[in-house]
């Protein structure tokens, strides 16, 4: 079992964005990254902007810029 803290920016419309900080709990292990990002990719709300994803320590697990690249890399 995995337990992250996600802190997104949800986007509902050209004016409004809401940015929040929620506890996910992944019945699985999804220390490997790249699953990580795949159950995150499930999870967010569709019109979300990941700005970090940290673990229960608090360490930094992925940030905007990392998670956006991985996308970019995944398209080409």
């Amino acid at each position: 079992m995995t337990t992250v803290f996600v802190e997104y920016e949800e986007i509902h419309d050209d004016e409004t964005t809401t940015r929040e900080v929620t506890r996910v709990t992944f019945d699985r292990d999804v220390s490997k990254k790249e699953k990580l990002i795949e159950y995150l990719y499930h999870w967010k709300p569709i019109r979300a902007k990941i700005i970090s994803v940290k673990s229960e320590n608090g360490e930094e697990i992925l940030n905007g810029k990392t998670w956006d690249e991985f996308f970019q890399d995944y398209a080409e």
